[in-house]
């Protein structure tokens, strides 16, 4: 039996209820070895039998339970091929390479769009794969482009994540400022349709992520993080509404 370790970037795990639900997920399948989850570099590394499971099926199971594998994409200039029956050829090999997703390939621009898992294969590892069907690759971008584009991507995410904390920063004041008045004896707040309006956006778009991870950990038969912060926030403002279209806002203190 032939062992194979790959080291897979796993997102979406916020505890360690999440590291260990990836580990027993992992280990279930036939021909896995040995799964270790860590939490802090988001990384599991996998020894597994290729003969007996795939790349593909590893992250399959990542994704049903809740959490997702990034692939990399990486497109190949592809030369010798002449037609469709050489473009399917190439398809098909790739598709078959460790670690390997999915693969197209355009016959008329002569380029294969990869989908990998980083760390499973490499792109000399695919060229070689295509060389031996009878064809040659090279790497459309260079190094230094990807990395640029990976960290053009990181960089758009930051600037996402800062313009969402600083919208829900700014939405949350009027609603804490009657909390920060209270000890002064100030008696002041919004009225409920006006609090309404500026929590909704927060409920339900700054933590639309936790609702999404705590759906994807439920499914997976776990109650991480994500579920307890859905859970309270929810209960909250349920309550609230109550409230206020009861007609019966709880008054604030004197």
């Amino acid at each position: 039996m032939s062992v194979q370790q790959i080291r897979l970037q796993v997102q979406g795990m916020t505890c360690a209820a999440c590291a260990t639900r990836v580990e027993r997920v992992l280990g279930r399948i036939d021909g896995v070895s040995e799964a270790l989850v860590n939490l802090i570099t988001e990384e599991a590394s996998v020894r597994f039998d290729p003969g007996v499971v795939q790349t593909a099926a590893l992250v399959e199971a990542i994704d049903r339970a809740g959490f997702s594998v990034p692939p990399q994409v990486l497109r190949l200039e592809i030369g010798g091929m002449t037609c469709a029956t050489c473009s399917g050829r190439v398809e098909r090999v790739l598709r078959a390479a460790p670690g390997v997703l999915s693969a197209q390939v355009n016959l008329a621009s002569e380029v294969a769009t990869v989908a990998f898992v980083p760390g499973a294969t490499s792109l000399d590892a695919l060229s070689e794969v295509v060389e031996r069907a009878g064809y040659n690759a090279q790497s459309v971008a260079s190094d230094a482009e990807e990395r640029a584009a990976r960290d053009a991507a990181e960089a758009a995410k930051d600037r996402r994540e800062r313009l969402i904390l600083m919208g829900s920063a700014l939405l949350s004041v009027p609603l804490v400022t009657p909390m920060v008045l209270m000890p002064l004896g100030v008696s002041w707040a919004l009225p409920g349709w006006a609090q309404l309006a500026l929590a909704l956006p927060v409920q339900l778009g700054a933590g639309a992520r936790f609702y999404r991870g705590a759906y994807a950990s439920i499914r997976g038969g776990v109650a991480n993080m994500d579920v307890l912060v859905a859970l309270g926030t929810s209960a909250a403002f349920a309550l609230s509404l109550f409230a206020m279209w009861s007609g019966g806002e709880p008054a604030l203190p004197r």
